[in-house]
């Protein structure tokens, strides 16, 4: 049981290990703030997928997918974005973590959520990284101010959430179509009233 403690040890410090991504109230999300958020996404639109999925998979992957991030902290996107080495760099120390962790339980079913979610081949793991997207553009919409989006590296981020590109993971299934949509449309409202800004000019910029 000790062995059991020391995980649980680590997986607590999700609760503060912080992402990029702002909150109502100014805070910064956390990366279990992110998990629960969308393990919610998972309750509400599974029932409304084209393709259906086996939620207790889904739940359980939605609960490990950024589990190492207890221990290597939440990457910013922009950090690795078009960087293939820095992408693959992570992804080594994320699979370090996690073979620690599995190493302490004993057992390796948590290794095996994280590379079936790595993977995205299967139905679950698909929908949940579709989730795990929908919840950056719902926490940026959610956010006190657009203003920090626009701080990163000539505006990586807005760039890369207008792009269609951005639209591709959900153009099968048009719940999460639907709710991309409307999720935009606020973030597009509120960059006009909010700061001024066109969003048709990121669109133009397509990455």
């Amino acid at each position: 049981m000790q062995d059991i403690l020391e995980f649980f040890g680590n997986a607590e410090r999700l609760h503060y290990t912080e992402r990029t991504t702002q909150m109502s109230n100014g805070a910064k999300e956390s990366v279990s703030g992110h998990c629960w958020m969308m393990s919610l996404m998972a309750t509400v639109f599974a029932p409304k997928l084209r393709s259906p999925v086996d939620m207790e998979r889904v739940l359980k992957l939605c609960a490990v997918h950024d589990l190492a991030e207890a221990k290597v902290g939440d990457i910013p996107l922009h950090k690795i974005f078009n960087d293939a080495v820095a992408a693959e760099q992570k992804h080594c120390d994320e699979k370090c973590v996690m073979e620690q962790f599995c190493e302490m339980l004993g057992e390796s079913e948590l290794m095996a959520l994280w590379t079936e979610y790595e993977e995205r081949e299967t139905p679950e793991a698909r929908f949940v990284k579709q989730l795990d997207k929908l919840d950056v553009d719902l926490q940026v919409a959610c956010s006190k101010t657009l203003h920090y989006v626009g701080e990163y590296d000539d505006n990586v981020y807005w760039r890369m959430y207008f792009s269609e590109k951005r639209k591709d993971p959900f153009k099968d299934e048009p719940a999460l179509m639907q709710f991309f949509n409307t999720i935009q449309a606020r973030i597009e409202s509120r960059m006009k009233n909010e700061l001024g800004i066109d969003p048709d000019i990121f669109k133009e910029e397509l990455i």
